[in-house]
């Protein structure tokens, strides 16, 4: 579980940095929205959540000055259908789709793509990435900031029940359509940091008869749980935990990724609400990780984040960090070669390898020589 020095990407003007400032805006949208045209939609950053989630892009902000809430935001975007989605990627030239459930404290505007706010992670993971964001709310509208958890923690259930309820969809557009199942499943990702990985918790509770009655059609590549904000028990096996949510996280996913450290100084001070400790224990996975519980298990990967972003660093927000992100995407470009399937730098030509059971790195041509000398580290 040591962590490989990693080299990172030269930015310059290629033709790739010129491709991301064209890249169209997405984002999957958790809050209620009204209709305010043909194929629009309207909300605000004081909408409820809902669990029924839609695709939007074309998303456009207007301020308007609010009561007790601060500066309450008007957004206005366009709907897109999954199959539609699905051609968007494929044209786009993109070879993976990452999703990512932010946590608390964090407008719309802080994560859409494009918009530079403090998550914008698509210039981060550049052209042959395309985030997608997941919008859900965070008021902050309690006189305290326990009692504010609290409400939030309510509006956050809601959302793993549209995380979930994306899923469904998903896995069954990928069952009917397979322009879509080639183009998104086992290359859709997930990230969830701090409060948003207790979201996929919650989402992959009562899933267990759905997963376990038929062959998924559609999964998560890589699911990533950075500083998580839920129980230390989520993968201890045996656990109640564990049965609940834990081994379906691994069910619907073909790798799992978890960074932690105890030098997390956002997660200590949330920890100390009683509230908090009522649900999450004394301590988080996002601090102590998972011990050796998964040692077992080669899908599962687990790494101390001072090994990633180093000292004197924010050891709760780094999921944009260059040295986090090439971590992420050398993994994702392991499932890619595991699957059978190369991808040249912005390309979606796939090749052929043979089984990914047994995956012979010699046979795959358009891995360099550096690439695969990264990935047998």
């Amino acid at each position: 579980f040591q962590l490989v020095p990693l080299p990172l990407r030269q930015r310059s003007n290629s033709p790739m940095d010129v491709r991301l400032k064209s890249l169209p805006s997405f984002a999957l949208l958790g809050v209620k929205a009204k209709t305010v045209g043909v194929g629009m939609v309207q909300f605000d950053n004081r909408s409820e959540a809902t669990n029924q989630p839609i695709l939007i892009t074309d998303i456009k902000k207007k301020e308007k000055p609010g009561c007790f809430c601060g500066t309450r935001s008007s957004y206005t975007a366009r709907v897109v259908s999954i199959t539609s989605f699905a051609k968007h990627v494929k044209g786009l030239r993109v070879s993976d789709v990452m999703i990512f459930v932010h946590g608390y404290a964090l407008e719309p505007e802080d994560i859409i793509p494009g918009w530079k706010g403090k998550l914008d992670l698509q210039s981060a993971y550049g052209s042959d990435v395309l985030v997608l964001p997941v919008i859900w709310p965070f008021h902050n509208a309690s006189i305290t900031e326990e009692l504010s958890h609290v409400t939030d923690r309510r509006q956050a259930t809601v959302a793993a029940e549209a995380l979930r309820n994306f899923f469904f969809k998903m896995e069954a557009y990928c069952a009917s359509d397979e322009t879509v199942k080639e183009t998104l499943s086992f290359h859709t990702h997930l990230c969830t940091h701090s409060i948003g990985s207790w979201i996929l918790s919650k989402m992959a509770e009562g899933m267990n008869e759905y997963l376990q009655s038929k062959k998924l059609a559609f999964k998560f590549g890589l699911v990533t749980l950075v500083q998580a904000v839920v129980t230390s028990k989520l993968f201890t096996l045996c656990s109640k935990e564990f049965y609940r949510a834990g081994f379906n996280i691994l069910t619907l996913s073909q790798s799992v990724l978890v960074t932690h450290t105890e030098k997390d100084k956002t997660i200590r001070q949330f920890l100390k609400q009683k509230s908090s400790r009522r649900i999450f224990g004394r301590q988080c996975l996002g601090q102590v990780g998972p011990g050796n519980n998964v040692a077992h298990n080669k899908n599962f990967h687990v790494y101390n984040a001072e090994r990633i972003v180093g000292e004197n660093s924010n050891y709760h927000l780094y999921v944009n960090e260059s040295q986090f992100v090439e971590l992420v995407k050398l993994q994702i470009r392991k499932l890619n070669i595991r699957a059978g399937a190369t991808y040249e730098e912005g390309s979606r030509g796939c090749i052929d390898t043979g089984s990914a059971d047994s995956p012979d790195m010699s046979r795959h041509s358009g891995s360099t020589c550096e690439e695969k000398d990264r990935l047998r580290a």
